[in-house]
């Protein structure tokens, strides 16, 4: 009898263990799908605009995207970006997601974020942080 309860036990506590361990990775995959659809939809923008403003074509707009938890900016869409050169997909909650800016001018990739590492989503540091 003691051997038919040991061998009933251990795949119910292999059950009940298991859901504490996927489901945070689970998470983490959806956090990372989040913010590389918004480092990407800002690339994309940003090819976009250069190719247009390549062309002389200054009153060139980029399109709203729809980007749950994030906001694009400039809001106007300009191509040229905000006062400091910047499209930007700002996010809605820094310690989750980082916010992803590139800067029309300089073409740099910049990403920020107030998580609990160093490093968060692809973006490689809490402030001025390589994407």
């Amino acid at each position: 009898m003691p051997i038919f309860f040991v061998e009933l036990l251990l795949p119910i506590i292999i059950i009940i263990i298991l859901p504490f361990i996927a489901i945070p990775q689970f998470i983490n995959v959806q956090n990372k799908a989040k913010s590389s659809a918004a480092r990407n939809i800002v690339m994309n923008i940003a090819k976009e605009c250069l190719e247009a403003l390549s062309k002389k074509d200054l009153a060139y707009t980029f399109s709203d995207v729809e980007l749950p938890g994030y906001k694009l900016f400039p809001l106007d869409g300009n191509c040229k970006g905000d006062e400091n050169n910047l499209i930007k997909a700002k996010s809605e909650n820094t310690k989750k997601y980082p916010t992803y800016s590139f800067n029309i001018e300089t073409r740099e990739k910049k990403c920020s974020h107030d998580g609990p590492n160093a490093e968060l989503n692809y973006c490689s540091a809490k402030r001025n942080g390589e994407w």
